[in-house]
Order: structure tokens, then C-alpha cells, then sequence
């Protein structure tokens, strides 16, 4: 329990000073409580929220919480419910029917209660955050009247720290089972918290600034996983329970597949503190039956069969069969057509972690995996038809890719109709659905023409030969020309969510079917390389009013999302890459006008990562140019900000060298999409337990309102074998917190204060708060566990301690146990209730009069054992 009100120790001499009278024999008669209605009373206001990052803070991008209840209660045990204004997503508390003045602080108790599963109450707020909207309190608070009271709640399941370890994909050129690149790394991870900002790392062209950690200095990326072992993949989904990252096989021209295949999916362990892997990387499932390379043979004969309940999905052979593209490289225009169309595509996590979701790109499939056993339990197939409204074409046009989960759990699949077969850039069109698999229903959430003044696009190329057609400069090439080839036609990669809104990832389809430094089969020593120049990222704000998605306009993503309205300049920016390029919201994912000089526009490679409410990382070519830099062929992580559109960040993963001896120019894609998807590891969430000492005047063992917090008190944390884990001391609303996490400020890991069951013993046993001059001086413990009849919380505003040393450590004092639940447990109802009157007896005086007298003095005729409300209460001195 916390309450809003500030006491200093001026207050709490003053209280000592009263009981002093009492002591010295006078007798007290207190003032009648009698709840008189406030007629004039403001109505008091109740919001919840959703607290992604479990801080107790209600940050920008956080919703409001509606599924749970509210009861305001006055001194008296008047109580009124709050009642939902749905429009505003908060509960409105009229109190007028209530006392407040009968209290001896004008406020009233209230009580949150009844929370929807999964969710709990979060944890406190403690003020760390300055651009925090507000604090979140705990289940019972008090308040003035016409006050507004927050409370956080969260799903366990859904959190995320705000640090987190973040994981791509890196392509390598060649054969990744035998070839010379086999070792390297495809697999990388860094900190969220990296990146050169331009504040702790100079500005400039040298790589080595991009890739430092927050305070500036030089720090690699972590090792994940090579070549040999996983091959060539994009999907990312990390599975907090078992701490493992699950990896999709994906189709990519000048790379090979994985050891297990063109339709693999493989588990990796690894540490999400440290990045290490904790073991090596398995097959975790394998969708249809497919014949792939054999790497003992060199032969593209290997039979690769579905894995349990897999069989029935249609997946294309090896492609890099059909070809010389991971040999001696010649782009392959069967395997060209075939980009984004075979393998697989993004892959989610359910939020409890019990099912993985996969896109199988041929049959447009969604496919569901039981993560405990990897066994396939659903395959969804997306109807094209669904989608001819929007695209002519749908059989051989419309094709799905993207997944993402929102934190309620609602599976959404995204896809584009490519314009491919009329190479008609005006049929272009993006598209979301959700999908509830368990019915197999499918709801078209948004859908947008992208060839309008939103972009240049261009169709889906039907070859490496028809694109080279259109490109003057190769037809007429030389030999020793170096040509640069692109096309603006996208994938939808990814989808990821920023409060209501959806945020879209998108990558250039020809990116994965172009190289770097590929020799063009019909001119000698003409070398061509793909450019990923026309990827995007797209915000679609949720309109509450017309219950629809809206596409970013005029630089703008819905209320309270807009760039810097001085870089408003129709027509010139400050975004590049759109036909009117002031449109652009994610201004800062590529050339801008803001900081001229790069020219690469929009060079984004679709992967997406949204951790809580901050800045959204995404992978691309170059993100040092959005900050001035003027770096080539580099590949890394950028951070945009969610507000504003602005790329404020940067962290390099390679650079791709100039031309080089060997079979590769490089060993690296360079401009040619050089990453992937890119995912966060969040660990379990952490737990707090707390929170309330105070002084109970009335000695009635409930927290009434108008009773004030003792300041400045010592409350220890012991585990069960009385080892001393934590000491707080009580702030100014007179709360005290323990948080499982260590001193490292990460749940989970070895430094963490307690664990999921521990048993812990709080007490409040410092010997000096009890002397003279301690906080507690003359004040003894109050009654336990009574229950108000304030349901369903009834032990919410109540003392739960006793006095007694239960871990045999020398003193009885003050405490009370806990077991540890579940990770993202809170437990914020161990509250300590100190007195100055004479403990009472289980035994009551008649109804209408309770008399307490000193402890050599006995109770008068009891008449009852049922407790009433009395209308006088007479404390005689204790002697």
C-alpha cells in the first residue's frame, strides 16, 4: 500500500506528543466518525496501464489498462465502485455519496482489484524516469477527492528489460558447409544499449566509431552461431522459458542452406546476459519432404523428410541446385524467381512461449509448432482470393511473409500483391491480417496501395535478365565496369507494435536475389552488385474514432506522433525515397535533409525489434548515414525514435571490403541485403515485494484513511535460512520495496535477492526505531489480518505482522513470511500497522459502545463477540 500524502518527522513528533497526553493518564475521547456526504466532492479519477518494462512508470507507448475494478472507500466504510468511461479507457469515481471530511485527512482509501489474467499488478513506480507520464502506485492507495490514482499492471509473460541482448542475421556468401566462409559467424548479437549516438563517439567515416558500446568505447558483436552450423536464415523468435532462439532457413542467392536443409528451423541455447551459446545448435523441426545438398557428395541428392506433423506442407526443393551460384557465382534466374517464394519466411512466438508461428512461402502457409516437443499442430493457409479486391493477380501475385504478436496475443501475418505479372507498379499493394489459428480466421487489419505519393515502387522483376534490361549503363557495360543494379520491390518482412500502432518492416525483394561483385554472365569482367536502396518502414497508427488503421501522412503516425514540424518542406523532406517525401514518418532510415551527403535512400533490410516503449532498432545498409556519417557497404542496427521519426543511433556489424582475391569479392553482402530479422532476448520478468508501515491511531489493525506513514523506518529482508538479503528504509509515503533484482539491475540471473519460491521473512527488527528518539519510540505492533469486509481485497489494507523471531535470530520483533511466486509476481500487501492503544481483546462491549482499557484492567461486560462499528471509542491511559 502507498499513499500520496508527505509527512516529515515534524508530523510524526507531533503524534508521539499526543500519545505522550495519553500516557500521563488522561483519558481521549476521539471524534465520531460519522460519513456525512461530500456533496461537493470533484469525482475522482482511476487509470491503469500496462507496464511493458515492469518499472511501475507509465511511459509513451504504454495502453491503458481496463480489465479490473476499482472501489473508493471513506473512513467510515462507505464504499462506491468506479465506473468505466470506456471512451477514455479510465474508471470514473463519484464520490459524493461518501465522507472524506469525517477522516482526519481529508482523503479516501482506494482499492484496485479483480485483474484480468495473465495479468498482475506490476510494480511501484519510483520516480526514475523524467519523461514518465505518470507513477504507478500500489493496489491500495489514498487519495484526496478529485484526485487521479494510477496503478500498473503487466503481463509476465510480455516483459521485457530495457536492455536487452539484441540478435541478427549476417549473411556469407558461398557453400556454408564446406566453403571458405563455413566458420564465420552468421549469427550476431549486441546490446540495446550500443551504438555510437553522436555524443560518445565521434561522427565520422571510420568504422571503428560505429561500434562502441553507450559510453563510447570499442566493443565487437557477440558470437551466436556460424555458417556450417545453421546456414543461411532469417526468422528470429526467442523463447524466454527454455532460453532459446529458434531459427528459420530462408532463400538468398550466392548462400546456401544449413546442414539441415531448405525447410529447417533450428534451436539454439544461449545465455541472454552474456550472448554466449550454451550448447550447439539443433534441428527443431523440418517442414515437408525436400531434397537439398549433400555435402559429403557435393550432389544436390540429400533427402531432408518433415518432421513430426510437417509432411503435409508444400515446400520447394534446393534451388541452388538449378545453378552455379555458390560455386563459381552466376546469377541463376530460376532461382531468381523463386526469391521470397521458397523456404521460409519470419517466424513469432506465442507470448507464453507454448507455440512457434512460421510462414512456408509456397503455400502460403502459417504453420504452428508445439515448442516442447517441435512437433507441427495447425497449418493455416492464406486464401489469395481474399486479397482480389486489392490485387488482379492474387494466384501468382499475392504472397505472405511478415509475422508478428501483439502483447494480447493476437497473431498478425503480413504479405504484399507484388504487381509481378503484369509489371504493374499500381498493383502494388501491402496488407495485414490477423490470424486466429485456432479457427482458422483470418481479418484483414490494413491494407494500402504502396504506388501512389506515398513511394516509388516498382513490381516484383521476373528476372535477373529483365531487370538488366532496364539497366542502360550494364547493357552497354565495358569490361572492367562496376555496376550497381537495384529495384524498389518489397517484401513485408516484419511487423512489430508500438503502443496500438503497427509498425512494418520492409525489404528489397532483389536484394536477396542480387550480390556483391557478381560477374555478369553475358560481359567479361563486368561485376555487378545490388543495392538495397527502397527497403522501408512504415507506421500504421490505430484510429480509436473510426476503428481502423491509417497510413502515416504529412509526417505524422495518429496524436502525439509527428516529426519536428520546422523540417516540414513539401516536396523536399526531410525523408527521402517517397514521391512526396514529407510523408515520410521513419524519416531517419536512410539519406535525409537533415544531415545531406549520403545518398542511399531508405536502405533498410526489414528486420524490426520494439523493446517496451523505446526507440525501434531496425537493421540496414549504412545506418551512420542518418546522423552524417558517409560510410560504404557497412551493415548494422540503427535506432529510430518512436515520436519524432529520427534515427538518433548507430552500430556497425561489417564492412564489406573493396574487391578481394578468392572465389568472393567479399565475405560479406555489402549493399545486398547484408542482415536479417533481428530479435530481442528478454529475460523473466523480475518480482517486488512491500510496502506499507504506518501509524494506526485507532488501533483498529486497517489502514483508514487519514492515518498517516511512518517515515524513516528499517525493514529487513531474510531468506529462509536468516541469511539478511535487502534493507530498505520507509520513504515519505511511508512504502518499502524489494526487488528480486541484483545489483546489476537484470532479473534472473545470479545476483538476483530471491527466486521464484523462495520462502522470505520480512521484519522490521532495528532496535533503534523502537528507542528514544527512533521513529517507533512508544509504539507497539497492531492487530493482524483483520478483514474489513472490504471483498475481494480484504487483505490488502490490513497488518500482516507479528512479533516473533521464527529464523531464530536472537530478538522477536515485528514480521511477517512470503513465498516468491512465478516471475512477475508482485506481492505489494505486507504491510507493518503501529499503535499507541492497548491491543484489544477478541471481545467486544455492547454495539454502540467499545471501551479499552490499560492491560492490568479488565474488558467491562462483553455482551457479544461480534465486532460493530462503534459510534464513541474511550482509550483510558495504559499504566
Amino acid at each position: 500500500m502507498v499513499g500520496i500524502e508527505h509527512v516529515d518527522r515534524r508530523v510524526v513528533r507531533l503524534v508521539a506528543v499526543l500519545a505522550a497526553f495519553i500516557v500521563i493518564g488522561s483519558v481521549l475521547v476521539l471524534p465520531t466518525l460519522v460519513s456525512r456526504a461530500d456533496t461537493g466532492d470533484v469525482p475522482m479519477t482511476a487509470i491503469a496501464f500496462v507496464d511493458l518494462n515492469a518499472d511501475g512508470e507509465w511511459q509513451q507507448g504504454e495502453l491503458r489498462f481496463t480489465d479490473l475494478s476499482v472501489t473508493v472507500y471513506d473512513s467510515s466504510g462507505g464504499s462506491v465502485d468506479g465506473v468505466l468511461d470506456a471512451a477514455n479507457d479510465q474508471f470514473d469515481i463519484d464520490t459524493s455519496s461518501l465522507d472524506a471530511t469525517g477522516a482526519l485527512v481529508d482523503e479516501y482509501r482506494v482499492e484496485f482489484h479483480t485483474v484480468a489474467a495473465p495479468y498482475v499488478f506490476s510494480a511501484q513506480g519510483q520516480s526514475e524516469d523524467p519523461d514518465a507520464i505518470a507513477q504507478g502506485g500500489s493496489s491500495v492507495q489514498f487519495a484526496a477527492p478529485g484526485a487521479t490514482v494510477y496503478v500498473a499492471a503487466h503481463d509476465p509473460g510480455a516483459f521485457c528489460q530495457d536492455n536487452p541482448l539484441l540478435v541478427t542475421n549476417c549473411y556469407v556468401p558461398g557453400d556454408q558447409l564446406t566453403d571458405e566462409n563455413a566458420a564465420r559467424d552468421v549469427l550476431v548479437g549486441l546490446q540495446y544499449n550500443w551504438g555510437n549516438d553522436s555524443t560518445n563517439a565521434p561522427v565520422d567515416n571510420n568504422f571503428d566509431s560505429w561500434q562502441v558500446d553507450e559510453n563510447g568505447t570499442p566493443n565487437d558483436p557477440y558470437h551466436v552461431s556460424t555458417a556450417e552450423e545453421i546456414g543461411t536464415t532469417w526468422g528470429l523468435a526467442w523463447n524466454r522459458g527454455s532460453n532459446e532462439i529458434y531459427v528459420s532457413s530462408f532463400l538468398k542467392m550466392f548462400t546456401g542452406f544449413g546442414p539441415e536443409g531448405p525447410n529447417a528451423i533450428y534451436r539454439i541455447p544461449v545465455d541472454p546476459y552474456t550472448g554466449a551459446p550454451t550448447g550447439a545448435p539443433s534441428l527443431f523441426a523440418r517442414v515437408g519432404d525436400s531434397v537439398g545438398y549433400d555435402p559429403s557428395t557435393g550432389n544436390y541428392d540429400k533427402s531432408f523428410p518433415a518432421t513430426a506433423g510437417a509432411s503435409g506442407v508444400d515446400v520447394c526443393d534446393d534451388l541452388h541446385a538449378q545453378g552455379t551460384d555458390l560455386t563459381e557465382p552466376v546469377y541463376n534466374n530460376l532461382l531468381w524467381t523463386n526469391v521470397a517464394k521458397c523456404s521460409l519466411g519470419d517466424i513469432d512466438l506465442s507470448p507464453d512461449g507454448s507455440t512457434l508461428y512460421v510462414t512456408s512461402l509456397k503455400g502460403r502457409d502459417v504453420l504452428s509448432f508445439d515448442t516442447a516437443t517441435g512437433t507441427m499442430t495447425d497449418k493455416d493457409t492464406f486464401q489469395t482470393s481474399w486479397v482480389s479486391d486489392i490485387c488482379p493477380n492474387h494466384a501468382t501475385d499475392a504472397w505472405i511473409f511478415g509475422t508478428g504478436v501483439n502483447d494480447s496475443g493476437v497473431l498478425h501475418i503480413g504479405g504484399v500483391c507484388s504487381g509481378e505479372t503484369d509489371q504493374n507498379a499500381n498493383q502494388v499493394w501491402t496488407f495485414v491480417y490477423t490470424l486466429d489459428p485456432a479457427n482458422d480466421t483470418w481479418t484483414r487489419v490494413f491494407s494500402t496501395r504502396l504506388q501512389d505519393d506515398y513511394k516509388w515502387i516498382y513490381p516484383w522483376e521476373l528476372s535477373y535478365d529483365a531487370l538488366r534490361a532496364k539497366k542502360a549503363s550494364l547493357v552497354n557495360a565495358s569490361p572492367g565496369d562496376r555496376i550497381f543494379l537495384q529495384s524498389w520491390d518489397l517484401q513485408l518482412t516484419d511487423i512489430e507494435f508500438f503502443g496500438n500502432d503497427l509498425t512494418l518492416g520492409f525489404r528489397t525483394r532483389s536484394g536477396d536475389a542480387l550480390g556483391r561483385s557478381i560477374p555478369d554472365p553475358y560481359i567479361d569482367d563486368v561485376l555487378v552488385t545490388g543495392n538495397a536502396s527502397g527497403g522501408d518502414i512504415m507506421c500504421a497508427w490505430w484510429d480509436e474514432a473510426n476503428a481502423e488503421y491509417v497510413r502515416e501522412l504529412d509526417g505524422q503516425c495518429g496524436p502525439g506522433r509527428e516529426y519536428d514540424r520546422a523540417l516540414f518542406d513539401p516536396n523536399v523532406g526531410p525523408g527521402k525515397g517517397h514521391g512526396r517525401e514529407e510523408n515520410e514518418f521513419y524519416w531517419g532510415d536512410g539519406a535525409n535533409s537533415v544531415n545531406p551527403g549520403p545518398f542511399h535512400e531508405e536502405p533498410v533490410f526489414g528486420g524490426l525489434s520494439q523493446v517496451n516503449t523505446r526507440p525501434l532498432a531496425f537493421t540496414g545498409l549504412n545506418p551512420p548515414d542518418a546522423l552524417g556519417g558517409t560510410l560504404t557497404n557497412t551493415g548494422g542496427v540503427g535506432w529510430a525514435n518512436n515520436i519524432d521519426g529520427s534515427t538518433f543511433k548507430a552500430y556497425l556489424l561489417y564492412q564489406a571490403a573493396e574487391e578481394a582475391g578468392g572465389s568472393w569479392a567479399s565475405p560479406f553482402f555489402g549493399k545486398a541485403n547484408g542482415l536479417g530479422d533481428l530479435e530481442q532476448l528478454c529475460v523473466a520478468a523480475p518480482m517486488q515485494v512491500g510496502n506499507f508501515v504506518w501509524f494506526d491511531l485507532d488501533g483498529d489493525g486497517v489502514q483508514d484513511p487519514g492515518e498517516l506513514p511512518v517515515v524513516g523506518a528499517t525493514v529487513n529482508l531474510y531468506s529462509a535460512a536468516g541469511s539478511l538479503l535487502g534493507t530498505e528504509t520507509t520513504d515519505s509515503q511511508g512504502h518499502y520495496l524489494f526487488s528480486s533484482s541484483g545489483s546489476d539491475g537484470l532479473p534472473g540471473n545470479a545476483d538476483d535477492l530471491f527466486a521464484p519460491g523462495d520462502e522470505l521473512t520480512i521484519r522490521m527488527d532495528n532496535p533503534s526505531d523502537f528507542a528514544s528518539g527512533g521513529v517507533l519510540f512508544e509504539w507497539s505492533l497492531t492487530l493482524q489480518n483483520v478483514d474489513d469486509g472490504s471483498a475481494p481485497t480484504a487483505d490488502d489494507q490490513d497488518s500482516d505482522a507479528a512479533t516473533a523471531d521464527s529464523l531464530a535470530l536472537g530478538s522477536a520483533f515485528a514480521e511477517t513470511q512470503v513465498v516468491a511466486g512465478d516471475p512477475g509476481w508482485n506481492d505489494h500487501t505486507l504491510d507493518f500497522g503501529y499503535t499507541q492503544l492497548t491491543t484489544p481483546t477478541t471481545t467486544t462491549v455492547a454495539p454502540t459502545t467499545t471501551t479499552t482499557v490499560a492491560p492490568t484492567t479488565t474488558t467491562v461486560a462483553p455482551t457479544t463477540t461480534t465486532t460493530v462499528a462503534p459510534t464513541t471509542t474511550t482509550t483510558v491511559a495504559p499504566t
